[in-house]
Protein backbone atom coordinates (compact mmCIF):
# COMPACT_ATOMS: atom_id res chain seq x y z
CA UNK A 1 0.00 0.00 0.00
CA UNK A 2 0.99 3.90 -0.51
CA UNK A 3 2.25 5.42 2.27
CA UNK A 4 0.12 8.34 3.56
CA UNK A 5 2.57 10.97 2.76
CA UNK A 6 2.44 9.35 -0.78
CA UNK A 7 -0.94 9.76 -1.06
CA UNK A 8 -1.34 13.05 -0.08
CA UNK A 9 1.33 13.97 -2.42
CA UNK A 10 -0.41 12.40 -5.34
CA UNK A 11 -3.65 14.22 -4.30
CA UNK A 12 -1.74 17.48 -4.17
CA UNK A 13 -0.35 17.09 -7.70
CA UNK A 14 -4.15 16.10 -8.57
CA UNK A 15 -5.64 19.36 -7.46
CA UNK A 16 -2.92 21.44 -8.55
CA UNK A 17 -3.42 19.66 -11.97
CA UNK A 18 -7.53 20.53 -12.13
CA UNK A 19 -6.74 23.82 -10.88
CA UNK A 20 -3.98 24.13 -14.17
CA UNK A 21 -7.15 22.90 -16.50
CA UNK A 22 -9.27 25.88 -15.30
CA UNK A 23 -6.97 28.24 -16.04
CA UNK A 24 -7.12 27.56 -19.52
CA UNK A 25 -10.35 29.10 -19.75
CA UNK A 26 -11.45 33.05 -20.25
CA UNK A 27 -11.12 35.08 -17.32
CA UNK A 28 -15.14 35.36 -17.37
CA UNK A 29 -15.55 32.26 -16.64
CA UNK A 30 -13.33 31.82 -13.71
CA UNK A 31 -16.08 32.96 -11.17
CA UNK A 32 -18.48 30.39 -12.39
CA UNK A 33 -16.23 27.49 -12.34
CA UNK A 34 -15.41 28.51 -8.68
CA UNK A 35 -19.00 28.12 -7.27
CA UNK A 36 -19.78 32.00 -7.74
CA UNK A 37 -23.91 33.05 -8.42
CA UNK A 38 -23.18 35.84 -11.53
CA UNK A 39 -27.30 36.31 -10.85
CA UNK A 40 -27.05 36.39 -7.18
CA UNK A 41 -23.76 38.51 -6.82
CA UNK A 42 -22.80 36.23 -3.90
CA UNK A 43 -20.84 33.06 -3.62
CA UNK A 44 -23.21 29.91 -4.12
CA UNK A 45 -24.29 27.78 -1.41
CA UNK A 46 -23.26 24.10 -2.07
CA UNK A 47 -25.19 21.82 0.57
CA UNK A 48 -26.78 18.67 -1.86
CA UNK A 49 -25.92 17.26 -4.83
CA UNK A 50 -28.84 19.15 -6.14
CA UNK A 51 -27.23 21.78 -5.81
CA UNK A 52 -24.17 20.87 -7.62
CA UNK A 53 -26.07 19.90 -10.47
CA UNK A 54 -27.57 22.99 -10.15
CA UNK A 55 -24.26 24.57 -10.27
CA UNK A 56 -23.23 22.64 -13.03
CA UNK A 57 -26.58 23.92 -15.18
CA UNK A 58 -26.22 27.20 -14.23
CA UNK A 59 -22.43 26.75 -15.84
CA UNK A 60 -23.48 25.30 -18.97
CA UNK A 61 -25.70 28.42 -19.71
CA UNK A 62 -23.54 30.80 -19.07
CA UNK A 63 -20.43 29.30 -21.42
CA UNK A 64 -23.34 28.81 -24.04
CA UNK A 65 -24.53 32.13 -24.11
CA UNK A 66 -21.23 33.52 -24.49
CA UNK A 67 -20.18 31.32 -26.98
CA UNK A 68 -19.53 32.81 -30.52
CA UNK A 69 -20.23 31.51 -33.99
CA UNK A 70 -17.58 30.69 -36.54
CA UNK A 71 -18.97 31.75 -39.93
CA UNK A 72 -19.20 29.47 -42.86
CA UNK A 73 -19.10 30.56 -46.04
CA UNK A 74 -22.30 30.00 -47.80
CA UNK A 75 -22.54 26.78 -49.88
CA UNK A 76 -24.44 24.44 -52.16
CA UNK A 77 -25.34 21.93 -49.41
CA UNK A 78 -25.54 24.54 -46.46
CA UNK A 79 -26.47 22.11 -44.07
CA UNK A 80 -22.94 20.59 -44.37
CA UNK A 81 -21.80 23.80 -43.35
CA UNK A 82 -23.77 24.83 -40.64
CA UNK A 83 -22.47 27.51 -38.28
CA UNK A 84 -20.53 26.29 -35.18
CA UNK A 85 -18.34 27.37 -32.57
CA UNK A 86 -14.93 26.39 -30.59
CA UNK A 87 -15.61 25.93 -26.73
CA UNK A 88 -15.11 28.86 -25.05
CA UNK A 89 -13.55 27.11 -22.10
CA UNK A 90 -11.42 24.62 -23.70
CA UNK A 91 -10.78 26.10 -27.32
CA UNK A 92 -11.76 22.65 -28.61
CA UNK A 93 -13.37 22.48 -31.78
CA UNK A 94 -13.60 18.45 -31.91
CA UNK A 95 -13.30 16.68 -35.19
CA UNK A 96 -16.40 17.21 -37.13
CA UNK A 97 -17.22 15.12 -40.25
CA UNK A 98 -16.92 16.58 -44.31
CA UNK A 99 -13.94 19.09 -42.98
CA UNK A 100 -16.25 20.78 -40.30
CA UNK A 101 -14.81 21.57 -36.84
CA UNK A 102 -16.77 23.33 -33.84
CA UNK A 103 -19.20 22.29 -32.15
CA UNK A 104 -22.86 23.20 -32.76
CA UNK A 105 -25.43 25.33 -30.72
CA UNK A 106 -26.67 25.08 -28.71
CA UNK A 107 -26.72 20.87 -28.51
CA UNK A 108 -23.29 19.98 -29.74
CA UNK A 109 -21.49 22.25 -27.65
CA UNK A 110 -23.54 21.11 -24.52
CA UNK A 111 -23.09 17.78 -25.04
CA UNK A 112 -19.26 18.56 -25.07
CA UNK A 113 -19.28 20.69 -21.69
CA UNK A 114 -21.41 17.28 -20.47
CA UNK A 115 -19.49 14.73 -21.79
CA UNK A 116 -22.67 12.51 -22.97
CA UNK A 117 -22.82 11.10 -26.53
CA UNK A 118 -19.81 10.45 -29.13
CA UNK A 119 -18.42 13.53 -27.88
CA UNK A 120 -15.18 14.57 -26.40
CA UNK A 121 -15.38 15.56 -23.00
CA UNK A 122 -14.33 19.76 -22.25
CA UNK A 123 -11.35 19.11 -20.04
CA UNK A 124 -11.97 22.40 -18.35
CA UNK A 125 -16.06 21.60 -17.30
CA UNK A 126 -14.68 17.96 -16.13
CA UNK A 127 -11.80 19.10 -13.74
CA UNK A 128 -14.29 21.88 -12.21
CA UNK A 129 -16.85 19.45 -11.84
CA UNK A 130 -14.59 17.38 -9.94
CA UNK A 131 -12.70 19.42 -7.89
CA UNK A 132 -16.35 20.90 -6.73
CA UNK A 133 -17.30 17.48 -6.32
CA UNK A 134 -14.11 16.46 -3.84
CA UNK A 135 -14.90 19.78 -2.03
CA UNK A 136 -18.15 19.22 -0.61
CA UNK A 137 -18.02 15.21 -0.94
CA UNK A 138 -18.39 14.70 2.82
CA UNK A 139 -21.28 16.89 3.19
CA UNK A 140 -22.75 15.87 1.26
CA UNK A 141 -22.35 12.13 2.72
CA UNK A 142 -23.52 13.33 5.86
CA UNK A 143 -26.53 14.78 4.17
CA UNK A 144 -27.66 11.73 2.40
CA UNK A 145 -26.98 9.36 5.63
CA UNK A 146 -29.27 11.87 7.48
CA UNK A 147 -31.72 11.79 4.18
CA UNK A 148 -31.89 7.71 4.78
CA UNK A 149 -31.87 7.83 8.53
CA UNK A 150 -34.79 9.78 8.32
CA UNK A 151 -36.76 7.20 5.43
CA UNK A 152 -36.06 4.56 7.32
CA UNK A 153 -38.04 6.25 10.07
CA UNK A 154 -40.68 7.29 8.19
CA UNK A 155 -41.25 3.79 6.71
CA UNK A 156 -42.15 2.50 9.89
CA UNK A 157 -44.98 4.59 10.35
CA UNK A 158 -46.48 5.89 6.88
CA UNK A 159 -48.09 3.71 4.10
CA UNK A 160 -45.57 1.58 1.87
CA UNK A 161 -45.84 -0.84 -0.54
CA UNK A 162 -43.51 -4.07 -0.97
CA UNK A 163 -42.78 -4.56 -4.52
CA UNK A 164 -39.46 -6.54 -4.34
CA UNK A 165 -39.65 -9.51 -1.47
CA UNK A 166 -35.22 -9.01 -1.62
CA UNK A 167 -35.90 -5.15 -1.09
CA UNK A 168 -37.14 -3.05 1.63
CA UNK A 169 -40.59 -1.40 1.03
CA UNK A 170 -41.03 1.82 -0.61
CA UNK A 171 -43.50 5.13 0.10
CA UNK A 172 -46.69 4.12 -0.97
CA UNK A 173 -48.23 8.06 -1.96
CA UNK A 174 -44.62 10.01 -2.12
CA UNK A 175 -42.61 9.99 -5.68
CA UNK A 176 -38.51 9.06 -5.41
CA UNK A 177 -38.91 11.97 -8.03
CA UNK A 178 -40.38 15.30 -8.42
CA UNK A 179 -41.30 14.56 -12.28
CA UNK A 180 -43.06 11.57 -11.11
CA UNK A 181 -47.01 11.99 -10.71
CA UNK A 182 -47.94 9.15 -7.95
CA UNK A 183 -52.05 8.18 -7.28
CA UNK A 184 -54.22 9.57 -4.71
CA UNK A 185 -55.79 7.37 -1.65
CA UNK A 186 -59.05 7.37 -4.11
CA UNK A 187 -57.65 7.07 -6.81
CA UNK A 188 -55.63 3.95 -5.60
CA UNK A 189 -58.34 2.23 -4.16
CA UNK A 190 -60.07 2.43 -7.63
CA UNK A 191 -57.01 0.42 -8.84
CA UNK A 192 -56.71 -1.81 -6.43
CA UNK A 193 -60.59 -3.11 -7.21
CA UNK A 194 -59.45 -3.90 -10.81
CA UNK A 195 -56.44 -6.04 -9.69
CA UNK A 196 -58.51 -8.33 -8.18
CA UNK A 197 -60.44 -8.35 -11.13
CA UNK A 198 -57.25 -10.27 -12.66
CA UNK A 199 -56.88 -12.42 -9.76
CA UNK A 200 -54.32 -10.07 -7.71
CA UNK A 201 -54.10 -10.38 -3.48
CA UNK A 202 -53.82 -7.49 -1.56
CA UNK A 203 -51.54 -8.51 1.63
CA UNK A 204 -51.67 -5.75 4.49
CA UNK A 205 -49.46 -5.99 7.16
CA UNK A 206 -49.12 -3.07 9.63
CA UNK A 207 -48.31 -0.04 7.59
CA UNK A 208 -47.28 -2.30 4.78
CA UNK A 209 -49.01 -3.28 1.63
CA UNK A 210 -48.43 -5.68 -1.49
CA UNK A 211 -50.05 -6.18 -4.36
CA UNK A 212 -49.65 -10.29 -5.31
CA UNK A 213 -50.13 -12.33 -7.72
CA UNK A 214 -49.23 -16.19 -7.57
CA UNK A 215 -48.64 -17.67 -10.61
CA UNK A 216 -48.77 -21.61 -11.02
CA UNK A 217 -46.14 -23.04 -8.13
CA UNK A 218 -43.28 -21.03 -9.30
CA UNK A 219 -44.24 -17.64 -10.06
CA UNK A 220 -45.34 -14.82 -8.23
CA UNK A 221 -46.48 -11.21 -10.04
CA UNK A 222 -45.64 -8.13 -7.93
CA UNK A 223 -47.86 -5.11 -9.12
CA UNK A 224 -46.81 -1.73 -8.52
CA UNK A 225 -49.79 0.91 -8.67
CA UNK A 226 -48.57 4.20 -7.60
CA UNK A 227 -47.85 6.28 -10.80
CA UNK A 228 -50.36 7.31 -12.26
CA UNK A 229 -51.77 5.89 -15.69
CA UNK A 230 -50.00 2.92 -15.46
CA UNK A 231 -49.14 -0.38 -13.38
CA UNK A 232 -45.93 -1.89 -13.03
CA UNK A 233 -45.38 -5.96 -13.15
CA UNK A 234 -42.60 -7.74 -11.66
CA UNK A 235 -42.09 -11.52 -11.80
CA UNK A 236 -40.41 -13.50 -9.22
CA UNK A 237 -39.43 -16.79 -9.12
CA UNK A 238 -39.75 -19.71 -6.04
CA UNK A 239 -36.73 -20.32 -4.10
CA UNK A 240 -38.08 -22.47 -1.42
CA UNK A 241 -40.97 -23.34 0.03
CA UNK A 242 -41.59 -19.74 1.24
CA UNK A 243 -39.17 -18.20 -0.29
CA UNK A 244 -38.77 -15.78 -3.58
CA UNK A 245 -36.38 -14.09 -5.68
CA UNK A 246 -35.25 -12.30 -8.70
CA UNK A 247 -34.03 -13.82 -11.86
CA UNK A 248 -30.75 -13.87 -12.04
CA UNK A 249 -30.42 -11.18 -14.56
CA UNK A 250 -33.08 -9.28 -12.28
CA UNK A 251 -36.62 -9.65 -12.33
CA UNK A 252 -38.52 -9.78 -15.19
CA UNK A 253 -41.07 -6.69 -15.96
CA UNK A 254 -43.77 -5.19 -17.72
CA UNK A 255 -46.01 -2.24 -17.46
CA UNK A 256 -49.62 -1.59 -18.76
CA UNK A 257 -51.27 1.82 -19.87
CA UNK A 258 -54.50 2.55 -17.78
CA UNK A 259 -56.22 2.12 -20.61
CA UNK A 260 -59.98 0.79 -20.78
CA UNK A 261 -58.66 -2.36 -21.81
CA UNK A 262 -55.88 -3.03 -19.90
CA UNK A 263 -57.68 -5.67 -17.76
CA UNK A 264 -57.91 -8.07 -21.00
CA UNK A 265 -54.37 -7.43 -21.84
CA UNK A 266 -52.91 -8.59 -18.76
CA UNK A 267 -52.98 -12.49 -19.42
CA UNK A 268 -51.18 -11.74 -22.73
CA UNK A 269 -48.47 -9.50 -21.71
CA UNK A 270 -47.65 -12.16 -18.63
CA UNK A 271 -47.41 -14.98 -21.29
CA UNK A 272 -45.34 -13.18 -22.98
CA UNK A 273 -42.93 -12.39 -20.07
CA UNK A 274 -43.47 -15.93 -18.63
CA UNK A 275 -41.89 -17.10 -22.09
CA UNK A 276 -39.49 -14.27 -22.60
Amino acid sequence: MLQDDTIRRLEDELWSARHAIMNLALDQFHEVLKGYDLVRGARRTIETRSDLYQWRRDLYDSVIGAAERIERPPRKNSWMYEHRIACPLCRSRGSGAFGMDGWKLPGGLEMHLDGTGNTEHCSVTKAAYRLMLDQHREKFAAVELAERQQLAERKKTEPVVRINPDEAPELLFEPRYSFEKYRTPEQLVMIEDRLREIGFEIERNDNVVAYRLTHGDKWMVLADPRKHGRIDFKLFKRSGKHQWRGLRRGPRSFHLRETKTWLEKFPEHLKAALES
